[in-house]
């Protein structure tokens, strides 16, 4: 096993088109690296240099020490599993795992001993003779992936596996990619389109926009701490509430509502425009027992989603206007959409009914504060 290291890796299609701007990345031996971002990003393509698929127009690709930037994809020691699953469907599954191994020379007997064992891992046994027609989608994976590690490679990718298995197949897979990953112990570099998909497999995530990295962390510091609005807005579900407000020593003002914002009072007292970032989770129904000192503020809830242990309150308030920063329209200048449109996550246990006055109180550890002419961040 061995770690991957991008070094001003880029991507640029002739006559100009980039496609990955360059970047540097270490993945460390044995980390699971999710790769999210909408669709064109470049995140596939990213894995693609790895792989040797594509070629690399600027910068090195490095597996373990080793400078593998010119090497052919079949001399890298990297397995790679597709959303298509590439399985031959004349061979049996026991000839899909054996493949591999036939093709490196290696002992009849050692391969029967792999595929059995491998076949045992991934709960796949009671298939060995059958064919790909024969098996539903979420086998069909098992076997695509059970042909890459029988290979036992250094590094593991893998290319949206899991995007055309249905919603609860795909839960499952889920977990047996962490499972399996626990018990190899391979460097893996994931890639998905899914940021809930990102966030419960990587132990870091690589969020990309237009070919360009925006941020590397781990899915709760990307939750927490977004560098910038794409991020902000692309990580977590329901997407943040973005609001027009102005901050102003140590206070952030929207729709009539101030609400003291403890770290940012460094900013300055002069008054300035912002963009205030809510987490959905932030609102709360409050209780007996609920701090006097949060902010509250009373609504009419225009759709009540109920979902057994939360329920989704989405809402409107007027003197304000949602946001949309630069980082989210490609460059341009901040707008507003008119009328401030919330969804807030409450606990499902609460009755709420829509059309009826509520009251909200909200958490300030789930505010964030970003720049409306550059989109990043602004720090506590």
């Amino acid at each position: 096993m061995a770690g991957v290291t991008l070094e001003q890796v880029s991507k640029i299609y002739p006559p100009s088109v980039t496609a990955v701007e360059p970047l540097d990345l270490e993945i460390a031996d044995g980390e699971f690296v999710v790769l999210v971002g909408p669709s064109g990003c470049g995140k596939t393509t990213l894995l693609r240099m790895i792989a040797g698929l594509e070629a690399v127009t600027t910068g090195r690709v490095l597996v373990g020490a080793r400078d593998v930037t010119r090497v052919a994809p079949q001399a890298r020691d990297i397995a790679m599993v597709f959303q298509s699953y590439a399985l031959y469907p004349q061979m049996t599954v026991r000839e899909n795992l054996a493949f591999p191994l036939k093709t490196r020379r290696v002992r009849r007997a050692e391969i029967a001993e792999r595929v059995e064992a491998v076949a045992r891992t991934l709960d796949i046994a009671e298939l060995l003779d059958r064919k790909p027609g024969q098996l539903s989608g979420g086998q069909r994976q098992r076997v695509a992936i059970g042909r890459a590690t029988i290979r036992q490679p250094q590094v593991f990718l893998m290319d949206e596996p899991l995007s055309n298995l249905d919603a609860k197949l795909r839960v499952e897979m889920r977990a047996e990619l962490a499972r399996l990953h626990l018990r190899l112990g391979t460097t893996t570099i994931y890639v998905t389109h899914d940021q809930v998909e990102a966030m419960t497999l990587g132990q870091r995530v690589v969020v990309m926009r237009g070919g360009a990295l925006q941020q590397c962390d781990t899915p709760r510091a990307l939750f927490g701490t977004p560098e910038n609005l794409f991020v902000a807005t692309f990580i977590g579900s329901p997407t943040m509430n973005l609001v027009d407000a102005e901050l102003a020593d140590g206070a952030v003002s929207f729709g009539g509502l101030s609400v003291i914002v403890d770290g940012w009072k460094s900013l300055g007292s002069e008054p300035r425009p912002v963009i205030l970032g809510i987490r959905p989770a932030a609102f709360g129904v409050p209780g007996p027992g609920a701090d006097p000192t949060l902010p509250r503020l009373r609504v009419i809830p225009d759709v009540v989603e109920e979902l057994g242990t939360e329920t989704h309150v989405l809402f409107s308030m007027e003197g304000c206007a949602s946001a949309f920063g630069p980082a989210l329209l490609n460059g341009s200048a901040p707008r507003s959409s008119g009328l401030a449109r919330f969804t807030a996550v409450v606990d499902g246990t609460n009755a709420i009914n829509r059309g009826a006055p509520l009251e909200l109180i909200i958490r300030r550890e789930h505010l964030h504060i970003f720049d409306p002419h550059t989109g990043a961040a602004l720090r506590r």
